[in-house]
């Protein structure tokens, strides 16, 4: 889905207008604006042809913008956004519809899109126009319910070219739902299914899940950064409620998002929108006169794993102007100096040229060469024991430091699986995992599966619960410790498929032959002779096996080698 980044504080919904038979649901699109001058009122003051209720007025106000105030309110105290007076309108109604059916807008069906949009202009998130919500916000915690007319909703979206997706409540979830009779559940459920021929239709039950649907990766970094908020909050002790959950999801792990949405818009050749990335972080780090750490060894790395083929995209280079780059450096101290010069190397495209050119390829095919060993040094560079402790080892020993027992031993089998659930939550959290379900019956099924993993050679979960109870052994810290160990082996292994898919599955069979035998000769010290002197053509199948069994030692792949 695309993103215009100018499009702050416009969000699409479907109202209804009319009554009975005349009733028709039409796409239009909610425009929330700061005001300069606060209104002596309401805070919120709504203008143009759409009417809004007294009912619906005094909904949004006491409601909707509370939480708005709540999810803004948590930001860094330096951050904080300010209480704003926004101004409410409803446009893009079809001229069609402007003559024939009046515009009253009542009831609560608009409040996502009224919520998105306010948000959006608060804390400066670009919305994508393509992505259109209907539900009403119930509960003060942000608790999502369904409304009426939703086959009516449904349709309306399906009908729209503009719209490609539909988030709509959860109605399994809404206890509402039980009023309705068996004949409008049963349009709402065909509604649903004949939208998926269409467009993709999501469910959800709070205001996390609609953010999480309604607000993409690259929404929401150019957002932190415009916003001044991209360096997250503290969420050691909150609520865990879906308004705390959807701060979390807004300003923490911005960091990372940055990065994966630069490599993104990298591989897609898209200079414009690289530039639009690196213009914002670097106004960010201006704006806070603060050197952004590590930024070059990171930017370093990730130009490095670009495939030969996107590196020479004409116009992807230099990432930021050399005035930019002066101003950034501007801000970095002692510590800083070596960072900085990575940063000009991946910033001017010098850094895949060192690469390249530090290897002595051999004559015959030099161009192959010179690729095959720039891959060899990205991968092995996103292999080393140093990426990943950075990315996986340190974030997940941190979760682990930070979930202390106050006691070794339970007797609560329901008390065991809730804290295995919560440890499970930590360690997402200080990981790279993008998919975690809302369910908490699931959640606690894949604590389980992982329990289970750790204890695999013991008696799974079984001997787990029995080491918990009789605190054998250091008890239910132990179980924590096998699930800490585990859970860093399955990101471990994420990490080398990722980097794997990245830069080597790409390639053709010469390319790959080149890469292993750039790769044999590296490794040619610690290897046996009966290896060394096999062609390179032998392995070249295998290198995906072969770099999982490297990342975890060199003595398995001397072992792997010998039975390939």
């Amino acid at each position: 889905m695309g993103v215009n980044s100018n499009i702050i504080g416009r969000a699409k919904t479907a109202l209804v207008f009319g009554h009975e038979s005349a009733a028709r649901a039409v796409v239009s699109t909610v425009i929330a604006r700061p005001l300069r001058r606060p209104s002596k009122s309401s805070r919120l003051v709504f203008t143009g042809r759409a009417v809004f209720e007294p009912q619906t007025v005094t909904h949004l106000n006491e409601n909707i913008l509370p939480i708005v105030d709540s999810i803004t309110g948590r930001l860094p105290a330096e951050h904080k956004l300010i209480s704003k007076t926004f101004e409410i309108s409803i446009v893009n109604i079809a001229a069609a519809t402007v003559r024939e059916i009046g515009l009253s807008v009542s009831g609560f069906s608009a409040d996502t899109a009224v919520f998105l949009a306010i948000l959006s202009a608060a804390m400066r998130i670009p919305l994508p126009q393509d992505i259109l919500t209907t539900g009403c916000i119930a509960t003060s915690g942000g608790d999502i319910r369904t409304v009426k007319s939703m086959p009516s909703k449904l349709n309306a979206a399906v009908d729209d070219p503009s719209v490609c997706k539909i988030v709509y409540p959860a109605c399994d979830a809404d206890r509402s739902l039980k009023i309705l009779s068996p004949i409008e559940r049963e349009r709402i459920r065909t509604a649903v299914i004949n939208a998926k021929e269409k467009i993709k239709p999501a469910a959800v039950e709070d205001i996390n899940q609609l953010l999480i649907q309604a607000v993409p990766d690259g929404s929401a970094v150019l957002g932190s950064l415009w916003g001044d908020y991209f360096s997250g909050v503290d969420l050691l002790n909150t609520n865990n409620d879906p308004i705390d959950k959807a701060v979390k999801f807004l300003a923490c792990g911005n960091e990372r998002r940055f990065l994966d949405e630069l490599e993104f818009h990298l591989m897609a050749g898209s200079a414009e929108k690289v530039r639009e990335i690196m213009l914002a972080r670097g106004d960010y780090q201006l704006r806070r006169k603060e050197y952004p750490n590590q930024l070059g060894r990171k930017l370093f790395v990730l130009v490095n794993s670009l495939p030969p083929t996107v590196r020479r995209i004409n116009g992807i280079f230099p990432l930021i102007t050399q005035e930019m780059y002066l101003q950034i450096c501007s801000l970095a101290t002692k510590g800083d100096f070596e960072d900085t010069e990575l940063l000009r190397k991946a910033a001017f495209g010098k850094a895949f040229k060192e690469s390249v050119d530090a290897p002595k390829p051999s004559e015959d095919d030099k161009e192959l060469s010179k690729d095959a060993s720039a891959v060899l040094e990205t991968v092995l560079s996103q292999l080393s024991d140093e990426t990943l402790a950075q990315r996986i080892d340190i974030p997940i020993d941190t979760a682990r430091a930070r979930f202390v027992m106050q006691k070794t031993t339970l007797e609560s089998y329901d008390e065991f699986h809730d804290i295995i659930g919560s440890f499970y939550l930590s360690l997402i959290a200080h990981s790279d995992e993008d998919t975690l379900p809302a369910d908490k019956s699931k959640i606690r099924d894949r604590a389980i599966t992982l329990l289970n993993r750790s204890f695999a050679n013991k008696g799974g979960l079984d001997a787990a619960w029995a080491q918990t109870r009789s605190g054998i052994d250091g008890g239910m810290r132990t179980v924590l410790d096998a699930m800490t160990e585990q859970f860093k082996a399955k990101q471990h292994a994420k990490h080398v498929s990722a980097v794997i898919k990245k830069t080597l599955d790409p390639l053709n069979w010469d390319q790959r032959v080149a890469f292993m035998a750039a790769f044999l000769s590296r490794l040619r010290p610690s290897l046996p002779d009966e290896i060394r002197n096999q062609p390179p053509e032998r392995f070249a199948r295998h290198y995906e096996n072969i770099l999982q069994t490297y990342s975890n030692s060199l003595d398995g792949v001397r072992q792997l080698f010998r039975t390939l």
